[in-house]
Order: C-alpha cells, then sequence, then structure tokens
C-alpha cells in the first residue's frame, strides 16, 4: 500500500471512530436465491456504523462447544459476546474486548419433530431451513421474518415479527421450551411451568442472561396458496389508522404489512394475504377484495400467488437492493405501542415532523404491522409494555446510507434519537436489535420495573457482566 493510500485510510478510519462513519467496503458476492443475501464485514455487524476495533473470534459448532467456550470465558473472568448471523445496527454483536463467539449449526445436532406440531430447532439453523424442514410435513413456521437468513437463536432472543403477525404476534410467542447455556456454561432447561421466571426473561432477553441452545417451538398448519391483495394508501397516517381502528371491520387477513415511503418516494402500498388450501379456493376471494370504511385505499393489485412466494420471495427484492449498496450503513428502529391514541400520535409526528426534517432519499422502507397478543403467554420485560387489552401496533424505520456519507449517518442517527425519545414519552418501546445509544437513565426511563427485574437476573446469573455485557448496562 503506497503512503497516500494508506494516509487516506488511516484518516477515514479515525473520522469513523470518532463519529458515525462511512464503512469499509462488504464483498457480498453474487446473490443466490436461497443463500445469505446480506453480508456483513469483517470486525462489524450488519449495521456497519459501530467501530470496537478488530474482534477476536472463536466458532462454536453447537451447544457443546459454546458451553465450553462460556466456562472458559467464565473461568478467566474475560467477557464473551455471542454473533450467529451479526444482524445488529449499533454493535450489540460486536466486543470491545474479550470474544466474540460465531455460532454455527452442529450437524450432528438436526432439527427433529417432538410430535406432530412441535419442532425442536438448534440454535445456530437459519429460518430458511426451519422452514423448509417445517413445510416436509405440511407445516409452517407461524411468524416469519423477512430475512430468512436469521438464525433461530437470534431472532428468539429479540423477537421476531413478520406479515403473519397480525395473526400470530411474535415467532417467541410460539415456543414452548428453551435449552438455555448460562453464563457459567451449565446447561438449564426452561419452559413457561419449568423455571419460568428465566423462560420469560430469556425470550427476547437480548442474551443477558445465557446462550439460547435449543428451542421447541410450535408450528401450524401450511395452506400453499393466498389470495393477494395490494392497495395504495394516501399516507402513514392512513396506515396507522387502519391498523389501529378499521382492520377489523372486514375479514382479518393471515398476512398484512403496509410499505413506504422508500426511497424519497412517497408511495404507500399495503400488502395483504388470505392463505387458502388451494388456488381454486384462493381464486374465488379475489372477486370480493375486502374495504374499510373510513379508509381511502386504491386497490392496484389482486392475484394468486404460492404462500411461499407471499411469504419470502415478494421481500427479497428489498434485500437485494441493500445488498447492492456495498460499504453501506444501516440503521434501523422499530417501536411497539400499546395504546392506539398513542401509536397515531407517534405515526403523526413522524410523518408531519421527522421524515420531512431527516428525509427519505436514503429510506429503504418505512413499516407498519399488527401483532397479535396470544393468549396465556407470558410478559417478556424487554419487549412491548404490559398491559392493554387489545393488538399491538408497530412502526420502523430502515435506512441504508451509502459510503461515504459520514454527515448524513450523523443526521438519520439524530433524526431516530428523536424519534425515540418521542416514541418513549408516549409510552411506546423500542424494538431493541436496531441502532440506539441508550444509557442505563434510557433503559430506566423506557422500561422501568422491566428493566430493574433485568437487571437484578443478570447480577444473579452474570455477576460480573461478562456475557454480552455492552448491552445491558448495570
Amino acid at each position: 500500500m503506497s503512503k497516500h493510500a494508506a494516509s487516506l485510510r488511516a484518516m477515514r478510519l479515525g473520522y469513523y471512530r470518532r463519529a458515525l462513519m462511512s464503512a469499509v467496503t462488504i464483498t457480498s458476492g453474487a446473490i443466490r436465491h436461497g443463500a445469505p443475501v446480506l453480508a456483513v464485514a469483517p470486525d462489524r455487524d450488519f449495521g456497519n456504523i459501530v467501530d470496537k476495533g478488530a474482534q477476536r473470534e472463536e466458532r462454536a459448532c453447537g451447544g457443546g462447544e459454546a458451553a465450553a467456550a462460556l466456562a472458559r470465558a467464565r473461568a478467566a473472568g474475560s467477557r464473551i459476546h455471542i454473533a450467529g448471523s451479526c444482524h445488529s445496527s449499533a454493535g450489540q454483536t460486536l466486543t470491545a474486548q474479550g470474544i466474540r463467539l460465531r455460532l454455527e449449526p452442529d450437524p450432528a445436532e438436526p432439527a427433529r419433530w417432538l410430535d406432530e406440531s412441535q419442532l425442536d430447532l438448534p440454535a445456530g439453523l437459519r429460518w430458511r431451513d426451519a422452514e423448509a424442514f417445517a413445510n416436509e410435513r405440511g407445516r409452517t413456521i407461524p411468524v416469519l421474518t423477512d430475512n430468512l437468513d436469521t438464525r433461530v437463536g437470534g431472532t428468539l432472543s429479540v423477537g421476531g415479527i413478520g406479515t403473519r403477525s397480525i395473526l400470530h404476534g411474535r415467532q417467541l410467542d410460539w415456543v414452548a421450551g428453551l435449552d438455555l447455556i448460562l453464563p457459567d456454561g451449565s446447561l438449564c432447561h426452561c419452559s413457561p411451568t419449568h423455571e419460568p421466571d428465566l423462560f420469560r426473561s430469556a425470550l427476547g432477553g437480548l442474551g443477558q442472561l445465557g446462550l439460547i441452545d435449543r428451542a421447541v417451538i410450535e408450528t401450524v398448519p401450511y395452506r400453499p396458496a393466498t389470495a393477494s391483495f395490494k392497495y395504495q394508501l394516501p399516507s402513514l397516517q392512513d396506515g396507522a389508522r387502519l391498523v389501529a381502528e378499521a382492520i377489523d371491520e372486514a375479514p382479518l387477513p393471515q398476512h398484512l404489512e403496509i410499505v413506504g415511503p422508500q426511497i424519497g418516494s412517497r408511495y404507500i402500498h399495503l400488502r395483504i394475504g388470505y392463505e387458502c388450501e388451494d388456488e381454486a379456493a384462493a381464486g374465488r376471494l379475489l372477486a370480493s377484495p375486502p374495504v374499510w370504511p373510513g379508509i381511502t385505499a386504491e386497490l392496484r393489485q389482486r392475484r394468486v400467488e404460492s404462500t411461499r412466494r407471499f411469504t419470502t420471495v415478494n421481500v427479497q427484492h428489498v434485500q437485494h437492493y441493500i445488498a447492492s449498496l456495498r460499504g453501506a450503513a444501516h440503521l434501523w428502529n422499530d417501536w411497539f405501542f400499546t395504546e392506539p391514541a398513542a401509536y397515531l400520535g407517534f405515526v403523526a409526528f413522524l410523518e408531519r415532523k421527522l421524515l420531512p426534517q431527516v428525509g427519505t432519499q436514503d429510506l429503504v422502507a418505512g413499516l407498519i404491522l399488527r401483532l397479535a397478543r396470544r393468549p396465556g403467554r407470558p410478559h417478556h420485560p424487554l419487549s412491548y409494555a404490559e398491559g392493554g387489552s387489545g393488538p399491538v401496533l408497530h412502526i420502523g424505520l430502515y435506512y441504508s446510507v451509502a459510503a461515504g456519507q459520514g454527515e448524513r449517518c450523523l443526521t438519520v442517527a439524530a433524526g431516530l434519537g428523536e424519534a425515540q425519545a418521542a416514541a418513549r414519552d408516549l409510552g411506546g418501546r423500542l424494538y431493541l436489535h436496531g441502532w440506539h445509544r441508550y444509557a442505563a437513565a434510557d433503559w430506566a426511563r423506557e422500561f422501568g420495573a422491566d428493566y430493574q427485574a433485568m437487571l437484578a437476573m443478570k447480577r444473579k446469573l452474570d455477576p460480573d457482566f461478562l456475557l454480552n455485557s455492552d448491552i445491558l448496562l448495570p
């Protein structure tokens, strides 16, 4: 490397460390259907923003190797961070010191059926492979996210939401049991009836209380055809009113998402789907598209699709676009609200103030979902707030800022920080795998007694805060 090139590189890396920087080049390789699309640069997470220095990586194949690594770290007093697909934005899967443990599935520990509906899945398995395994028996994972190349343990450590959330809630709402590797390397099985506090706190718990080794998840029957409808909506606020107030006025679909604005466009589209046993049944539904009183929704498309295509293929064009942004920085946030009035006020704030202020030229998407509450499920401390009787309302903003635009990264990060404060004031909660720079005071204000309960359990199981220690602040 020439002296001039070396000087430029050092200057660029120094600026990156001081602020939100343009990211290093990501070598994503050819995009192939069924292969991981969203690549991660060395020593980074997918967000490609936070620099915690060179990562000292170890790999663990299966639960046995992972347990041994955690035991060694505890004995040595060393920090250890868990990383599967590294799909975080604020460095949650990076460590400033200690070891980053990369998890891979052990071929000797495959997915297996426990009965006609329950799957026992290794945490390192990608959801794409878990869904294919379920489909072989005519079953499906109740909730699938838009990125099936993330891993079972990773999304269960944050929540897992998708188009089927309108009927089925979160992925973690369908978990019947966990094999959890505790911070000292010991194995503990937990469920709603055995170690219930550990079970509900580990799910959605950001890996603070242990490493998920295996998860038992319930499945539902797979219906192969979907009657698909796409509408254009006038605004995000119309979309928010639809999910908060009007959607129940028509037959509730199995799938719902509202996407937009995107890449500077004001276009907002609603996509819904009704799953059916066959294409003939789906075709009959096309004759009567749903309408909702008080909502202006212009029908743009109706067709029969395979459920697999509706669930997974239709969202891959967004992933392919993101993957084409070599060296981009990815900043995203999602929020949950349990009170409709607060949710509608927050969406109005985003549309009227924040988005005009921050801009949408690199907003990959705004996203609105609705989450059902599954009866009888426990409350998870680091998820949406307890209370309320209706569905949980969601909105997300996903920015991908081109390489070399450090000032633009700062603008987007500041805007998301303003949105986080506004949501907190309205009683909303942040979905914690995205971008944030929360201090202990932010955790306490937003999560209150839930935060204190998690800290207490963390101190009990990991008193020296060695496991994933840069996330939950003591």
